[in-house]
């Protein structure tokens, strides 16, 4: 009886209104509200990482990313498509790159030097 009592006093909190269809639109609600701020909370974590990565930042450029961050997370709707736009248009602008760079998974940086000696061995000036 006791937790029958309880769950009308919160369902009448949460839902002011009694009608299914008003009981509806605030779980809806309260689920969109809940992805927001699920959403929200793992791309500050990732924004943090990606600061924290860097090393040479100043103490005021640092500051001023803290601020960016906090509306960066709480604008995150229209930060991440405009964001994911700029993405489309630099791969677009840089896809033969990408694709082969993609294409040379194994790449390794080439000793010049060591090649040039071994096609052009340097001439013996000296007299003997």
């Amino acid at each position: 009886m006791l937790i029958s009592a309880v769950h009308h006093n919160l369902n009448s909190y949460f839902f002011p209104i009694q009608s299914n269809h008003t009981k509806l639109f605030f779980t809806m609600i309260y689920l969109l509200f809940g992805f927001y701020i699920l959403i929200a909370l793992l791309l500050l974590k990732e924004w943090i990482v990606f600061f924290d990565t860097d090393k040479e930042m100043s103490a005021q450029m640092r500051f001023f990313s803290q601020i960016i961050l906090i509306l960066a997370t709480i604008l995150w709707p229209f930060i991440v498509p405009f964001a994911y736009r700029e993405l489309l248009k630099f791969h677009q602008k840089h896809r033969e790159v990408i694709r082969l760079l993609i294409n040379l998974p194994d790449l390794q940086v080439i000793n010049t030097e060591r090649l040039l000696k071994q096609t052009n061995p340097t001439p013996n000036l000296s007299r003997e």
